[in-house]
Order: C-alpha cells, then structure tokens, then sequence
C-alpha cells in the first residue's frame, strides 16, 4: 500500500497506534506522533542541525554569571528545547539552567508542548510558552496553516487566523542576559530583525532559518550585520532557505562551513 494514498484521518490513527515515544538516557522524552513530528525530529535529533549554537550556549552558560535566556521563535512543538535539555544533560548539567521562553502562533501547538512538557521531569527548568507572532512589536497577523503543524506563515489576505504579535522585549528580566535566539518563523525573520535591533545587539547568539522566497533575505543579513552578532556559519542550505548561526565575537573563532553531526 502507497502511504502517500491513505486518507488523512486514517494517517492521524496509524501514527497514534504506533505510538513512537521512548525516553533518552538524558531523561529527555520526545515525542514522535506524526509525519511531520518525524520530520522535525530527524532535523534536530538525529541531524542535530542546531547542535552546534546548543553546545556554544551550553559553554557560556557553563562559566556563570547572570541568569539566561533563551528564545525559541516559532516552537512548533518543543523539539528544539528538549534538544538543548539533552545536550545539557549529556553535558553534565554545567552552570545555572536558563530560561527558556517558546514563542509559537498555533494556539494547536502550543497546545501540544504544554501536553508534552507535563511529561517530563523538569522541575528545575523555568519554561515558558507563549501563544504570539515573533516580528512586529504590536498589533496582529493573520496566520495561514501550513500543510502540517509547521510550515504556518503570516500573510497579508487569503484564510487565516488572526493573532496577535508579541512584545519580546517585556519577555525578558532585568538583569538577564539573552544567551540565544532560535528562529524560524516562515518568512517574518525579516521583520523580526529589523525591530528588534536592539534585543539582537545585546544577544550572545542567534540562529536563524532565512527563507529566500518569503522575505528578503539579504536585507534581513544586511540589518544583522549592524549588530554585535559579527561572526557566522551556515548550518544547512536548501533552494528553499538557509539556516545560519550569529554569535557576538569572543576569542574563540567560529569555523565556516556546515554543521556537522555533533554528540557529547
């Protein structure tokens, strides 16, 4: 039987059945409960395609200091914080956990990190998940769904639902420091970089997906390049969109090239 042929109900049931959820020797219990979770999973566990801005945050966070924060902009469903969670476990849990804040616009996924969080133990991290867009600073988009539980972008017309933006700035404590931003938010990076200059300059590192056909791209470089985010690396390059890692520049220099396969 072709997979591709089976109708969408029946698909849900099938990957219900089959009920793909196994805790890791961290602790970490990811959840894989469809096509599209696969996918995401694959990404970031198995290619460990942000592994390399992980295990940068996990070295700064290592040496103390100030309480941290890390922004993930477009959670979907939380792979990439209990990616961070694992690589820290692994690590040997150095420093002080940060925070973790997890900006998602489907109120359905949002929905589904909170489920899956309350599966795990992690009583010592503070995480917190917000319903919102990431990009302008005020008022609100109208959200088209995509094909699956990702993929959903922000759209001028058409069928939508409309959300609300969310101010990152009133997200963040004084006195912390923005370790990291993940972001990949369908096209509004452009957007979110150019309002949010200032968040960007005082940030440690920022891993962003650039998404060639939905915004421009070079301008969103552009405008990150005036910031203290000065040294980069690819992570992934598709026809569709480039994954990139911005760090502030410290002693240690970055190596150019793509992420490769990294463990602990």
């Amino acid at each position: 039987m072709n997979f591709k042929n089976i109708s969408a109900p029946l698909k849900r049931w099938i990957w219900k059945r089959i009920n793909l959820k196994v805790t890791l020797v961290s602790g970490v219990l990811p959840e894989v409960s469809s096509y599209a979770d696969w996918c995401i999973y694959n990404e970031v566990f198995v290619d460990g395609e942000y592994d390399l801005p992980i295990h940068r945050s996990i070295t700064r966070i290592s040496q103390g200091g100030s309480q941290r924060v890390i922004f993930d902009l477009g959670a979907n469903v939380g792979y990439f914080v209990l990616r961070w969670i694992d690589c820290w476990v692994h690590a040997g849990r150095p420093g002080r956990p940060p925070r973790f804040v997890l900006i998602e616009g489907s109120l359905t996924n949002c929905r589904q990190i909170e489920r899956r969080l309350l599966a795990q133990n992690f009583d010592e991290f503070d995480i917190r998940v917000v319903h919102g867009l990431a990009g302008a600073r005020t008022g609100g988009g109208l959200l088209e769904a995509g094909p699956a539980h990702f993929g959903n972008r922000v759209v001028s017309s058409g069928r939508g639902t409309n959300t609300q933006y969310v101010n990152l700035d009133s997200l963040v404590a004084e006195g912390e420091i923005v370790d990291l931003i993940k972001c990949d938010i369908e096209g509004s990076e452009e957007s979110f970089v150019s309002n949010y200059i200032e968040l960007l300059n005082s940030a440690s590192a920022l891993a962003i997906e650039l998404h060639h056909g939905m915004c421009d791209t070079e301008a969103t470089e552009h405008e990150i390049a005036k910031t203290n985010l000065t040294q980069s690396v690819r992570l992934r390059e598709t026809d569709q969109f480039t994954v990139k890692y911005y760090e502030a520049r410290t002693e240690e220099t970055l190596e150019t090239g793509m992420n490769p396969r990294s463990r602990y």
